[in-house]
């Protein structure tokens, strides 16, 4: 890592994320998979950079607007998208740190996918999805639910210190090990889709929400997992961080990072769907009842020397304090590209090296998929996509 380059970041975590300019770095890669013939590449030029001089916090950079909408035929899209969510970003010269692809397949194939990238200092996650139906579709959209502020609560900023402090201590660290994962598409990443109507009947039957529906069964993927790689002796509970987003409304276009991390715990031991459930909703319950998200927003708001600031959350990103982050975001519905119709999409995150790794839930009208990613040295966490699509079959 080096210095943020001058000119970005906004906060404290953009200035971090920024630090890592050189080969490795955090880019955040939406990609949206289309049914439909794929538009004429000048055509989605054409409707991304009119769109995007109407953003200011998207055209920043505006020679180069339309420069960084790029396409490809290639003859294996997953292949191509690990490669290009791999890809780092030029931080210098004002150049946008955010850009468009479109890959099509085979000739005639009514197939197409479409990237939107973004480096994680310059917007996270909710903000990528938010940026992209504004960009994308035929008819503008709205990304990710955005949450108002209220009062935070005592106990809600007793939980953020709570997690923050047993992060910096190393409290539960555990790593995904080494193995190899077959079925994996580039080495780095991996993906299985469960349709939404499958959640939605686990959600109806225990009355919880599509998303904790998703991370109760990505509990039992983890103990099927670590019951198929780790001797019984060394398995061991798995501590997450999981994002939180706490941006507003009215940072619906901000650029930056809003968004914090609540720690969940999945026990090793959990043998059956309803135990899955009653245990992460429990932790998810709480995390609503204390107000944690205004918690975060507070604490992240808080005047913080620059340099200590940047050193803490340096460290909060070594994979032993953090060993593995999950994310959760929606796309709406009614989304087309040039009349082809959005059938199913992932988030992911580049992982290198002294990173942590990512698992990620993206929900579209049709389907929920779980993506894993990680660098060779863990890619046994590569394998959780289809223990998690086995536990909802």
């Amino acid at each position: 890592m080096g210095p943020a380059p001058s000119g970005h970041g906004s906060n404290l975590l953009d200035r971090t994320y920024l630090s890592y300019s050189g080969r490795d770095q955090p880019v955040i890669t939406l990609a949206m998979d289309y049914r439909g013939t794929p538009p004429a590449l000048d055509l989605l030029v054409g409707r991304v950079k009119e769109r995007a001089a109407c953003i200011p916090r998207l055209r920043a950079g505006t020679a180069a607007l339309g420069s960084n909408v790029l396409g490809a035929a290639v003859s294996d899209i997953d292949k191509e998208t690990g490669r290009i969510s791999r890809s780092p970003f030029e931080l210098v010269g004002g150049l946008p740190l955010w850009d468009v692809r479109l890959l099509e397949g085979k000739p005639g194939s009514a197939f197409f996918r479409v990237c939107f990238r973004a480096h994680h200092g310059f917007l996270d996650g909710v903000g990528a999805t938010h940026a992209a139906t504004a960009l994308l579709p035929d008819e503008p959209g709205e990304g990710a639910r955005l949450h108002p502020p209220t009062s935070p609560g005592v106990r809600g900023m007793a939980r953020v210190l709570k997690d923050m402090a047993c992060s910096l201590v190393h409290r539960s660290a555990w790593s995904p090990p080494h193995s190899a994962a077959p079925g994996h598409t580039d080495g780095r990443s991996v993906y299985r889709d469960v349709p939404v109507a499958v959640l939605r009947t686990y959600a109806d039957t225990y009355g919880v929400s599509v998303n904790d529906v998703s991370l109760a069964a990505l509990g039992l993927a983890f103990g099927d997992w670590q019951r198929d790689r780790v001797p019984a002796e060394s398995r061991r509970d798995i501590v997450a961080s999981v994002a939180m987003s706490t941006r507003t409304p009215q940072e619906r276009h901000h650029a930056g990072n809003r968004l914090g991390v609540y720690r969940l715990k999945f026990p090793h031991r959990i043998e059956s769907f309803a135990e899955a459930v009653s245990l992460v909703c429990r932790q998810t319950a709480k995390v609503r009842d204390t107000r944690q998200r205004d918690a975060l927003r507070t604490a992240l708001g808080a005047p913080v020397p620059p340099k200590l600031g940047v050193r803490a959350f340096s460290s909060l990103l070594n994979p032993q304090a953090t060993p593995l982050v999950i994310s959760s975001v929606s796309l709406p519905e009614n989304h087309t590209l040039f009349g082809a119709d959005l059938c199913a999409a992932s988030m992911t995150l580049n992982v290198f090296a002294n990173f942590p790794a990512y698992i990620s839930f993206t929900r579209t009208p049709e389907n929920v998929r779980c993506a894993a990613v990680s660098d060779p040295a863990r890619n046994s966490v590569l394998a959780v996509p289809e223990h998690w699509a086995n536990c909802l079959a």
